[in-house]
């Protein structure tokens, strides 16, 4: 018998689009979790455009941003984005062109910098480890 998905209580907010949303959200969420969309979420994953953020209490606030926004840690737990920063663990680098990399193979490796030996870093220092 398969494990049991464990549900968790989510929710997002400030996002220009509801579609960009839920992609990103089906994207990077794990399998192993099954979703449950609630006004009182476990995790709030939060966006760039708005402060609806503030009306959210007793939750995780994850920030997700793919522009060049400095990710405000006096408001958001965690931060996934562009700026290749260390804040004791609480940020990823994930610089939004990481979903284009994929697409790099479709111009041909003969046209990548060095023949296409060394894939493009997501960040320049690496994992934060602290």
């Amino acid at each position: 018998m398969p494990d049991k998905k464990r549900a968790i209580k989510i929710n997002y907010c400030d996002s220009y689009d509801d579609k960009y949303a839920m992609w990103i959200l089906e994207k990077y969420l794990p399998e192993d979790y099954d979703p449950v969309f609630c006004d009182e979420p476990d995790f709030l994953f939060c966006f760039p455009f708005g402060t609806n953020f503030m009306r959210y209490k007793n939750c995780v606030k994850i920030f997700f941003y793919g522009e060049n926004v400095v990710p405000n840690f006096n408001y958001y737990d965690y931060a996934i984005g562009f700026h290749d920063m260390k804040f004791n663990g609480r940020h990823l680098c994930l610089p939004f062109f990481n979903e284009f990399i994929p697409r790099l193979a479709d111009i041909g490796k003969k046209d990548l910098p060095g023949g296409g030996d060394d894939p493009p870093r997501a960040c320049a220092g690496g994992s934060d480890s602290s």
